[in-house]
């Protein structure tokens, strides 16, 4: 794969945008964030239900993440209920 140098002009209030994605995403600069940006859409372009499907297995850990263990438990186990309902019909 060869690289390339791309040169854009951009509004400035995108430009600060992308800085506060950048470092809420962790980013070194905004073309890491750009790349990533890009790598998502291409993603989602190129297979869209697995996308959906990561992006809401995503959602779900974040959620689980913010629960205390006694929610974590009774999440899970809804969780499970639901899988064992989706299995059977």
């Amino acid at each position: 794969m060869t690289s390339s140098v791309v040169s854009v002009r951009m509004p400035a209030s995108l430009v600060r945008e992308l800085k506060n994605f950048s470092e809420k995403n962790h980013f070194m600069d905004v073309s890491d964030e750009i790349r990533y940006i890009i790598k998502q859409k291409m993603i989602e372009k190129i297979d869209p239900f697995s996308f959906q499907l990561q992006r809401l297995k995503d959602e779900i850990r974040g959620e689980v993440s913010k629960k205390s263990q006694m929610d974590r438990v009774r999440f899970v186990e809804e969780l499970n209920k639901m899988l064992e309902e989706l299995k059977r019909g």
